[in-house]
């Protein structure tokens, strides 16, 4: 990645005094100056200002860019404010984007520094303004823009971008059959035109705060590097759409790191990303869809074996094989395997969930180098979760805990705020199986520890461990549903783990008398989550386990 512009650089460091406005409305700048329109539906709902900001959309998500002039009487939009009424282009720019404005105020000496900055060093903007330049000529009428898919120089890596490997501008009529997947944009068509991920203009027309010079995006031309021994094995010559993204978003010293501190503009790159990922894959099963045949005739089979007979219920236009992820063969595939787990082991003995802690040192001492909160860098959050996730799986097969799992299986899903946890389940030894009293209560605990002889731990507990405060003492918490905690809190106390009737455990909860004070409420035992105090005092983090009910 090129270096950006000073300006910008001093923006996203925080130099600049006007760096902690522009950062916090950042995804609406880039908006004000991005050549194409995002497709999928932006859920803004949940920022309601209660919790970290987050970027979500659902639909399908595409990227669309118009023609050169907008139709009579219509506003500019988007990369036609390049090109249209360019003597108050601030102005227009605010107004055409005076929802987000006024919901994140700008200011219009930022946006004309910033639009100078573009024309600068922007090599599609200055493409823009030659057609902008034609057109106030008036020498033709017809007049059309050419971005091409892919750039012509193979070895770019020491080159200066040049108009001519990004766009060409043609005049008069012309035949655009041969066109391929090139972006052409008439001087008015009257229509908008999605763009292919796999153009080399994609990102850049998108984000130009992050590509600031106009290259950068993802070309199918980029080779694969043969120096390790593993890739002299692929077939595969070309670097894949997902292997660029992962090149893209890793942090390197000798690398500016536009990308990574863009904040919440970085959050909605990182989920286009992804969007361009799957619809690539997506593309791809679709055009070789005889070489899963082979599924799609055994779903033909078993639907014969059901006994199904209509034939407009047989088959499917589209086949998704089990090799991608989330489809329902995926889904069945995984299914069939946990079931077959318990076929072998029986029923499992622990149920765990593990929540990422934004409070990690791991995390903290990364994020705190740039002034960044843990929800602006969810690639380091995930990354770093994983890890722990693993060792304790490690853990967990050397019997460090609760002794030898012969067996396990977890999923990880992600909260509504963003922090991904993980729900596992272990099948243990026979030898050190949970069947009595005595087990259950030297592996799980609901109380709050002696804060006199555990004060480590006792924090530990309190800080995340303790549910609450709910109730009629927090009536607004967010398990409250119909005046009562959909979790069950607060508890019973009882002197003695137990089961109810349904087989589910009662927790050992004493009347203890110690108490954690949460919110200016003083809660006690009848709070705690089950936990393990090794468990907890290793990995500090939120981690429930519950032992299994063996009958539902």
């Amino acid at each position: 990645m090129k270096d950006p512009p000073k300006l910008l650089r001093d923006l996203l460091e925080g130099i600049d005094p006007r760096s902690g406005h522009f950062l916090e409305h950042i995804r609406t700048y880039n908006s004000m100056f991005s050549f194409t329109s995002i497709g999928g539906k932006v859920e803004g709902q949940i920022n309601d200002g209660s919790g970290p900001p987050q970027f979500i959309i659902s639909g399908q998500n595409y990227h669309r860019i118009g023609s050169l002039i907008p139709n009579e009487g219509d506003t500019p939009k988007f990369a036609q404010l390049y090109i249209y009424d360019t003597k108050n282009e601030v102005a227009n720019r605010m107004n055409h984007f005076s929802e987000l404005t006024r919901r994140s105020p700008t200011d219009p000496t930022l946006v004309a520094e910033l639009m100078v900055m573009i024309d600068q060093e922007n090599v599609l903007a200055k493409n823009f303004r030659r057609v902008r330049d034609h057109i106030e000529a008036g020498s033709t009428p017809n007049i059309a823009l050419r971005l091409f898919r892919d750039h012509s120089n193979e070895n770019r890596m020491y080159d200066l971008p040049t108009n001519d490997e990004i766009a060409a501008l043609i005049v008069g009529d012309f035949d655009s059959s041969d066109c391929g997947r090139d972006i052409i944009l008439r001087t008015n068509s009257g229509s908008m035109q999605r763009i292919y991920e796999t153009h080399v203009s994609f990102l850049p027309l998108q984000y130009p705060l992050i590509f600031t010079n106009g290259r950068g995006g993802y070309s199918r031309k980029f080779k694969l590097n043969k120096n390790s021994t593993k890739s002299k094995q692929w077939k595969r010559k070309k670097v894949s759409l997902r292997e660029w993204v992962a090149f893209r978003l890793q942090e390197r010293d000798h690398e500016c790191k536009s990308i990574l501190r863009s904040r919440r503009l970085f959050q909605q790159f990182i989920v286009d990303c992804y969007s361009m990922v799957e619809s690539s894959r997506l593309f791809y099963l679709r055009r070789n869809q005889n070489k899963i045949r082979k599924d799609f005739l055994s779903g033909v089979e078993e639907a014969v074996d059901r006994g199904d007979t209509d034939a407009a219920t047989l088959g499917a236009r589209i086949v998704l094989p089990s090799s991608f992820t989330g489809g329902r063969r995926y889904m069945f595939d995984n299914c069939q395997g946990a079931m077959a787990i318990c076929r072998t082991f029986g029923y499992p003995d622990l149920f765990l969930t593990i929540t990422c802690n934004p409070k990690w040192p791991e995390i903290q001492r990364h994020t705190s180098k740039y002034g960044l909160q843990v929800y602006d860098r969810p690639d380091v959050a995930c990354r770093i979760f994983h890890m722990k996730l693993n060792s304790l799986m490690t853990d967990f097969k050397k019997g460090d805990f609760f002794g030898k799992a012969i067996a396990g299986m977890y999923t990880i899903e992600f909260q509504k705020r963003g922090l991904p946890h993980a729900h596992i389940l272990l099948w243990l030894h026979p030898l050190d199986k949970l069947n009595t009293i005595e087990k259950i209560d030297s592996v799980i605990c609901a109380e709050l520890p002696d804060p006199v002889k555990y004060p480590k731990l006792f924090e530990l507990v309190s800080s995340m461990m303790v549910h609450g405060p709910c109730g009629l003492s927090n009536k607004s918490s967010p398990c409250m549903k119909n005046g009562k905690c959909s979790k069950f809190f607060p508890k019973k106390f009882v002197d003695v783990t137990s089961f109810d009737n349904d087989g589910f455990p009662i927790y050992k909860r004493r009347r203890t008398g110690v108490t954690t004070n949460r919110r200016g409420v003083e809660l006690d035992n009848r709070f705690v989550v089950p936990c393990n105090a090794k468990l907890l005092m290793k990995y500090r983090a939120h981690i429930n386990i519950e032992y299994c009910n063996k009958s539902n």
